[in-house]
């Protein structure tokens, strides 16, 4: 069984439509229209790119997205003792602190 490598497109390069992405193909063949299990939480705007994975016989899709982070006016910020950081992992799937 061949490994397959990942491949990524970056923005410009792609289109993202509902829940279906638009990539390109070897020069003068169709592109390939990907239909996705769920819609991208993040408008398209955000999206700066898409990675095609095999995994198990199964193809996924990672997409990648700048996220604007939140600011806060001095002394308005959330309470120190009540507030978690999330880190969504790759290999461990959450990590909390």
């Amino acid at each position: 069984r061949r490994a397959l490598m990942p491949v990524r497109w970056h923005h410009g390069t792609f289109t993202l439509d509902g829940r279906r992405v638009r990539i390109p193909t070897a020069q003068n063949s169709p592109p390939l229209w990907i239909r996705l299990a769920r819609e991208v939480p993040y408008p398209v705007e955000q999206v700066r790119s898409v990675t095609l994975l095999c995994e198990g016989g199964r193809l996924f899709l990672d997409v990648t997205a700048e996220v604007p982070v939140a600011t806060y006016p001095p002394g308005e910020g959330p309470d120190p003792a009540r507030v978690a950081g999330v880190d969504l992992g790759i290999i461990h799937p959450y990590a909390v602190a």
